[in-house]
């Protein structure tokens, strides 16, 4: 791991330089991220299953109570970056199935259910009342996943539900650092897709020995061969599906920025995007481009239209030459359904799991599916479909309740609140509506995509909440300055 982007950005200065939580923020990050490569580099990541998740728990920690800007861009990058430590560690001591390093950023973003026992009363508020109803289904899927997977098992399964939860939680209710952390946000998406991109290029063209041993030994037939131009690219992140809706996130955010950026972050990023074979983030990205084109004036939706225009056609370039075959082979199955193959199989375990829904529908309970079935017994029960995946483990009751939830929080961002100056709401709409369309293909409410959903529907409530103090604070004062203690009297004039 390096210097991450996004740490500590938009600090106040002083007449003496940064302020002491900037520099702590940085000391800690630097620490730790030397530490965790040192570690790797001198043949000691043996220490690192354990050290590295406890050394990421005590920066999270410390960041969330004495640096919380920092906080939410240090949870990004371990989610992006800890399954190429977990590589690296297995290649020096051997592959482990159940590698402890894997905790780390859900031990950090798990810090946030602080935030959701704190301001717990807050969740009367019309903006987060959606998450009541997703609250009792995890409650009520609990002890069921108890009786049939094991304590354990049913544990982790709800910190894997409740965790994206809370995050998403922890932005919408501190509205007053809302343009701090939309700074923080856009660097470190921006960066994300540059670097990640970079990476995955590289790991098509010729996979790293780390990765190579990792192909071998995970038995994932899905994500292709462990030879040049026969991956499917994972990047940095534990998959391609995964990998793909991160990119999903990096790429509408890179819609934001000037052309040259856009030439120069993009063109890794959409080419190792592409190389991903993820046909559902691609109709994911697709989604949020629509849904982002509808809050932009008609020049600015023009410029879009156009953007769009030249990527297809860097893309139908990109499918006509021999680096990319397999890429206008998975284009092709979109129009020739019949030589899909995934799609096939996809079919024929949704009709023997919605038989299984239907038999039993109280549910199969948390820690029914996934890795917290392995956690239970060493093996995982995974299928290609996140609505049945819901309904599967929360039963009939819990997936509508979840839902429910889920669709009244969508329902709320849809209005337009903030100035056309700001790109972040629009950006968020899209990522979020992108990730819950992709809940068709895979369950995207949980892992880093669940984390991308509810951060953004958070940053999205984050940011109504201070545009709504700013209007109130603007009444009260001649063209007040939009700073944190006008948010606070807002805040307590909209308690009152």
């Amino acid at each position: 791991m390096t210097a991450l982007p996004g740490l500590g950005t938009h600090a106040r200065r002083g007449t003496g330089g940064l302020p002491a939580g900037a520099i702590l923020s940085w000391v800690l990050v630097l620490g730790f991220a030397v530490a965790t490569l040192g570690a790797v580099v001198t043949g000691r990541s043996s220490a690192l299953k354990y050290a590295y998740p406890a050394g990421a728990l005590a920066v999270g920690v410390v960041l969330y109570r004495y640096r919380p800007v920092a906080y939410p861009g240090f949870v990004w990058w371990l989610w992006f970056l800890t399954p190429l430590v977990r590589r690296l560690v297995d290649y020096r001591l051997g592959y482990d199935p159940l590698n402890l390093v894997l905790t780390a950023p859900v031990l950090v973003t798990g810090i946030s259910v602080w935030s959701l026992v704190r301001h717990f009363p807050k969740l009367k508020r019309r903006s987060l009342a959606a998450l009541l109803p997703i609250g009792i289904s995890l409650v009520y899927a609990y002890p069921i996943g108890i009786r049939s997977a094991g304590l354990q098992a049913a544990t982790f399964s709800l910190l894997q539900w409740l965790v994206p939860i809370a995050f998403g939680f922890h932005l919408a209710t501190d509205a007053a650092r809302y343009p701090e952390y939309r700074a923080t946000t856009r660097r470190v998406f921006l960066w994300a897709a540059f670097l990640l991109g970079i990476y995955g290029v590289w790991q098509f063209l010729s996979p790293p020995m780390w990765d190579r041993y990792w192909m071998l030994h995970a038995e994932m037939s899905t994500i292709g061969k462990p030879l040049p131009a026969q991956v499917r690219v994972f990047s940095t992140v534990n998959s391609p599906t995964p990998f793909a809706m991160v990119m999903v996130a990096g790429l509408l955010m890179l819609l934001e920025t000037r052309v040259v950026r856009h030439v120069l972050i993009g063109a890794p990023a959409y080419l190792a995007f592409l190389l991903s074979l993820v046909r559902t983030a691609w109709a994911g990205w697709l989604l949020g481009i629509g849904v982002y084109a509808t809050y932009l004036g008609s020049r600015a939706r023009s410029r879009l239209l156009l953007t769009v225009a030249l990527l297809g056609i860097g893309i139908g370039a990109l499918t006509a030459t021999s680096l990319a075959d397999r890429v206008a082979h998975r284009f092709e199955t979109f129009t020739d359904l019949d030589e899909d193959k995934s799609l096939l199989v996809r079919q024929e375990s949704a009709g023997f799991v919605l038989q299984l829904i239907m038999e039993e529908p109280l549910g199969q309970g948390l820690g029914a599916t996934g890795s917290a079935k392995r956690l239970a017994n060493g093996t995982s029960i995974t299928f290609d479909n996140g609505l049945l995946n819901l309904f599967f483990s929360l039963g009939w009751l819990g997936g509508i309740l979840y839902l429910l939830g889920a669709v009244i929080a969508l329902a709320g961002l849809v209005r337009r609140f903030e100035p056309r100056a700001d790109p972040i709401p629009k950006v968020a709409r899209a990522v979020t509506f992108a990730t819950f369309g992709a809940l068709a293909s895979f369950n995207t409410l949980i892992g880093v995509s669940g984390v991308l959903f509810w951060a953004f529907v958070g940053l999205s409530l984050s940011a109504k909440s201070w545009y709504w103090a700013a209007d109130q604070a603007a009444q009260l004062e001649e063209e007040p300055p939009v700073t944190v203690g006008t948010y606070a009297r807002a805040e307590v004039g909209r308690a009152g």
